[in-house]
Order: C-alpha cells, then structure tokens, then sequence
C-alpha cells in the first residue's frame, strides 16, 4: 500500500475520533435557527408534518429536516444527541469528496495531503458536528457538486447528477436554485463549448425545478402563493439591508421597521403571528428593502462590505456560540484555556480567508479575459467561480461568521497553493 493511502487512512480516523470526542465532550444547546430545524424534524418524525409552533411553516429550506426526520424515523430516535450524530457521516463524506477535488486543483501530491489534513482537522468542521443546522450535510452537497464540475465523465450523467444534487441542496439553501447557472458558466469556461454549456443549463436547470417542484405546490396549497422554497428571503433581505442598520448583520425585525412606511402594517400581522410563522412578511418586506437600496446605492454597498468583513475576518466565534455554548469556565486556568482555544480558533479562520480570498482576486482578471477569447481554464476556475457566487449572495443579502463554513475546504487548497509559491519564490 503506498504510504499516501496510510496516511489518509489515519488522518481519516483520526478526523473521526475528533468529531466523536467533540460531540462527547463539549455541551452544546441547540438555539435560534438550530432549535426551531430540530422541532420541526421532530415534529416530521411525529407525524405532525412540517410544522411549528403547531402550524404549517416554510420560513427555512425544508431538506435539512426532512434529512433528519428521515434517519429519525429509520433508528427510532430523536434525542438531540442522535441529532448530533448524524453529522458525521456526512462530514466524513465531504473529506472523501476534498481529496478528489484536490486531486484535481493541486498539482503536487503533497499539496493534496497537506489540504485534506487542514480541511480534516479544521476545528470548524469538526466542532460543526455538535450543531443541529444545515451546515455540514450542504457543504457535502456542496462538494459533490464542486467535484462534478471538475471531473471527466460522459455528459448526459453529469448533467443529470448535477441536477439532482443541485436540487436537494437548493431544498436545504434556496438560493442554489440559481447554482445551475453558475455550473454552466465553468463548463464553458472550461471547455468553451457554448452549445454544450446551454445544454448543461437546460438540463440540470429542468431537473432542479422538478426536484423543488413537489413542495413549491405543497407551499400553494397551504399559503396560496407560488413559494418555490421558502418565505424567509424578504425577512432577510429587509433586516439586513434597511436604514436603521448599520452593522449589515442581523437585527431586530421590530428595530428595522422603525421609521419604515410599512411599520404598522408589518406589526399588525406580528400582533398575531410569531415572524417564523408571517408568510405575508414576505413581498412586504422585500418591497421595502429593494426600495431602500435602489435608492440609497452607496449605504447599501456599506452594509455589503461590512457583511463580507463579518463572515471572513470575524474569526471563528460561532463555534463558541453555536457548537460549545454549554461549556463553563469558572477558574482563571480554564477561562485561560478556552480564550486560547478561542483565539487560535479566530487565527486560523482569518489566515485561510486570506489566503482563500487573496487566491481568488489575484485569479479574477484571468477570467475576466478570458470571456473574450477562446483560451479555456483550468479547474481552478471553478473554485474561484464557486467561491464568486456565495460572496455575491452574501454581500447583496446576509451575513455571519458561519457562512464562511462551505468555503473553508476551498481556501484550504488555495493556502496550500500559495504556501508552495511562496516557498518556491524564496527558495
């Protein structure tokens, strides 16, 4: 056995023991968005449908809890501990995935080995397995799909598997209903096949819409609008981007409304529905929001950059939030210790999104040239195109340091590239 494959083996293991001790060791609640995935999935598992707070609800993505209501009702249990568990299958899959997406954007062997032990080790990926969201089963989606843009295979296949995975996780993030699109563009990037790339769009774009289409009409039924997916988009888009904001991150839907000219009608229907719950929010407060940054461009590109500087250069306090916010430190010695875990933690995010980040804006006027020759790219193209489309989302609508967790693998791969440049530089 060549000894790259031990090495993997036992730095697959050793991944394995980490998301195992973590989820073992370190108490962590389920809060916020997390609470309300795990009593929805519960109620599934019950037989009260997709509901909350005993009411039918399409506020979020429904694929994380069906996910979960699904292996739920498998095992015949649905502890949040199990809940727990269930991530880790998958974040070993995403490790698997890595490693062929490496195989094909780094050029060394060493490189490769080198990106699968920061992505394996990473404490976000692995202290990501002790939250009840969305996060870990879509960036395995997430990196199958990147790995299906990569890989050489018959085309009619790749389409289909990419419409399918495309589909399911546009189910768990909505906004991927639009990744089809973005396939397409590396495809021709790649290939400079136009008929090929429309082709592509065609089928993987037809097959993303069949696989959202049974709960778009599940959605008319029950709330009497076209819903593709979810009605959370306007909430988002207005708490996030309105006057009174000034951080470009989450606030008080209450707090945003203030001085707003649809405040009394938005309040009117919180007076009888929690926000979750308010489908009608929905056009009202993107209305508002689309207004307010049509007409104020410059405030609104404010909040985009302020929301981009949160996601990558926050360091790594969601996993104090999210993933270990049952754990107490009393002594000095053991606050010490967890502020040390936290800022090595906090180091570590900001040194992969800078090199991540740096990579991309360094590959982008190779693009940018490349639209108008018929020179084709390398993989790398998909990478940084991928990496393009969440930053876009991202500084156009929401942000938080969380959101940085689907791209971390990516500049992962990026840091070791530039590491090897560097190293080759001085040298």
């Amino acid at each position: 056995m060549k000894k790259s494959y031990v090495y993997l083996i036992i730095l697959f293991l050793t991944a394995l023991a980490a998301r195992i001790w973590w989820i073992n060791s370190i108490p962590s609640e389920p809060v916020f968005d997390f609470s309300a995935y795990y009593e929805i999935a519960c109620n599934i598992y019950n037989g009260q449908g997709h509901t909350y707070m005993g009411k039918p609800i399409a506020f979020q993505g429904m694929g994380y809890p069906y996910m979960l209501a699904f292996f739920f009702t498998l095992f015949g249990r649905s502890d949040i501990y199990f809940a727990k568990l269930i991530n880790i299958p998958f974040s070993m899959a995403t490790l698997v995935m890595c490693y062929f997406i490496f195989k094909k954007l780094l050029k060394k062997e060493g490189l490769v080995l080198a990106a699968c032990a920061i992505t394996a080790l990473l404490p976000n990926y692995i202290a990501y397995n002790n939250v009840i969201g969305n996060e870990v089963i879509f960036t395995f989606l997430f990196t199958v799909l990147v790995w299906l843009q990569l890989v050489e295979m018959k085309p009619v296949p790749r389409w289909l598997l990419m419409g399918l995975v495309s589909g399911i996780a546009a189910l768990v993030k909505p906004y991927f209903i639009a990744f089809p699109v973005v396939m397409a563009f590396t495809d021709w990037m790649i290939k400079k096949d136009m008929r090929g790339s429309v082709k592509l769009l065609a089928v993987t774009g037809c097959i993303t819409a069949l696989m959202i289409s049974p709960w778009a009409v599940r959605n008319y039924k029950v709330f009497g609008r076209l819903i593709p997916v979810s009605y959370n988009s306007g909430y988002v888009f207005f708490v996030n981007n309105n006057p009174n904001n000034t951080t470009g991150l989450w606030m008080e839907l209450e707090s945003a409304l203030e001085g707003s000219d649809i405040k009394d009608e938005a309040l009117a229907v919180l007076s009888e529905k929690n926000v979750k719950l308010a489908h009608e929010l929905d056009p009202l407060l993107s209305g508002a929001a689309r207004k307010w940054a049509f007409s104020n461009p410059v405030e609104y590109f404010k909040l985009g950059f302020m929301r981009l500087n949160e996601i990558f250069f926050s360091g790594a306090w969601d996993i104090n939030n999210w993933a270990m916010n049952g754990l107490t430190a009393v002594t000095p010695e053991e606050i010490r210790f967890k502020n040390t875990m936290e800022a090595m933690f906090d180091i570590i995010i900001y040194v992969l999104c800078s090199f991540g980040l740096v990579y991309t804006l360094t590959y982008l006027p190779r693009i940018l040239r490349n639209l108008f020759n018929k020179k084709k790219l390398p993989g790398t193209v998909v990478a940084v195109v991928d990496i393009g489309f969440f930053v876009m989302v991202y500084f156009f609508f929401e942000g938080q340091a969380r959101y940085n967790f689907p791209l971390l693998f990516l500049f992962a791969g990026f840091f070791c590239q530039l590491t090897c440049v560097f190293i080759s530089d001085y040298e």
